[in-house]
């Protein structure tokens, strides 16, 4: 063999007079087609006047001295033409078009005109969206931005896509912001108004919407209107702020939820709430059900007769309670913490009114649930266990005493419980 392969460089023999000759030719076609960019691709015949060094990559019907070379690299070299054929995969740069050109079986093409030569997404300037085979992970296709869009339905537009693609940003918030609630209203308007014309008609749909927006470290009151409600309420997961579900402080028993089953108030995996304001009534569950890493705090709230019990805090929860709150319904237990579940109440007045009963015990504590209570005022009376603290669980009233909590029965403690 007396050239390689693929160039076709002239090997040295053994003994081989003027060696440097042979050499020579070998670099002339090394340099001719390493780094490989032409000047353009369009001519079939010789230009008049080359310099020295320029190259070109011939075009079909080549005639003069490119005849019979279609397709291939001329470089004019040492005042004559030097012609190469071009493998397939080799890249080529047409400074004519300021294309990077692919050799293929067919030919030279464009990279980014044919999906099977595609080595790269378009140009920025093309105004063609690509998008990546989901089967070979290899070839990029042309699409249309409505197309594009779609395949990106799913991406998130708080991760910072929505702009570029039109899709759905969060609303940010530049102050705090309260939306209202009525019997009169409609979840059709957009809240913003406390009158029909622009009220949510359900809770559910206020909540929605605080849901949605990020509330720029502000404040969003959804404020609830006189009435009896009827459906449970879920708080969702807000970002980027607090809200409160506020209803009336004054007179918590003009903004009624009254439910036949399930829990009044439900936070599970939530933080940044608050609840004033309301009368809580169920015959299926609870009043307030927090749990699951959950914070919640609640003031103004009148616990009537709640099946399960007035409040829960379970699996490593936060139930703050603070002023103005009223017991007028019987329940299991007013206050239960449990599985790591923790009631903070310090401070406040609290109103029995017509003696309430708590059949289990005004506060029930379990399974390294805690409360810290004290300083606390209890105004009125209750009947039934002061309280009930079992498996490790502790209720701490600042040396408040056997009879500081509400009821006619002293409290017991059993296994690994604390009373302090």
């Amino acid at each position: 063999m007396s050239e390689t392969i693929h160039l076709t460089l002239p090997y040295l023999a053994a003994a081989q007079a003027q060696k440097h000759v042979t050499h020579n030719e070998a670099l002339k076609r090394l340099d001719a087609v390493v780094q490989l960019a032409v000047i353009d691709t369009t001519l079939a015949a010789p230009p008049g006047s080359p310099d020295e060094g320029d190259r070109y990559i011939i075009a079909a019907g080549a005639t003069g001295a490119w005849a019979g070379h279609d397709g291939e690299v001329a470089a004019f070299v040492d005042g004559a033409w030097l012609t190469m054929a071009a493998e397939e995969g080799w890249l080529a740069y047409d400074a004519s078009t300021e294309t990077l050109l692919l050799r293929q079986a067919s030919g030279w093409t464009a990279v980014g005109t044919s999906p099977d030569a595609v080595l790269g997404p378009a140009s920025a300037t093309d105004s063609v969206p690509v998008l990546f085979d989901g089967t070979t992970g290899k070839l990029i296709k042309a699409t249309t931005f409505a197309s594009f869009k779609t395949a990106l339905a799913l991406v998130k537009a708080d991760v910072g896509l929505g702009s570029v693609l039109n899709l759905p940003q969060r609303e940010k918030l530049t102050a705090s912001r309260t939306y209202y609630v009525r019997t009169d209203g409609s979840d059709s308007n957009d809240g913003l108004a406390n009158n029909a014309g622009g009220a949510f008609l359900t809770i559910a749909k206020a909540m929605a919407v605080v849901a949605g927006i990020d509330l720029g470290g502000f404040v969003a009151t959804i404020q609830v209107g006189a009435g009896t409600w009827t459906t449970a309420v879920t708080l969702p997961v807000i970002v980027g702020g607090t809200a409160v579900l506020l209803g009336d402080t004054a007179t918590p028993a003009n903004v009624t939820i009254s439910l036949s089953s399930g829990s009044c108030v439900t936070a599970e995996g939530v933080i940044g709430w608050a609840v004033r304001g309301f009368k809580l009534v169920t015959s299926g569950a609870r009043g307030v059900l927090v749990r699951n890493f959950s914070s919640l705090t609640v003031s103004h709230i009148e616990f009537g007769a709640c099946t399960l019990g007035h409040t829960y805090c379970g699996y490593n929860s936060v139930l703050f309670v603070e002023t103005g709150c009223t017991i007028t319904g019987n329940a299991p237990y007013h206050w239960l913490a449990t599985s790591g579940g923790q009631v903070v109440c310090q401070s406040v007045t609290i109103t029995l009114s017509g003696t309430p009963a708590f059949s289990t015990a005004f506060a029930t504590a379990s399974v390294n649930g805690s409360m810290n209570i004290p300083s606390i005022t209890f105004s009125g009376s209750a009947t039934g266990t002061r309280y009930y603290i079992t498996l490790n669980a502790v209720i701490s009233t600042g040396g408040g005493g056997a009879s500081y909590l509400p009821g006619s029965a002293a409290g017991s403690t059993l296994t690994g419980g604390q009373y302090q």
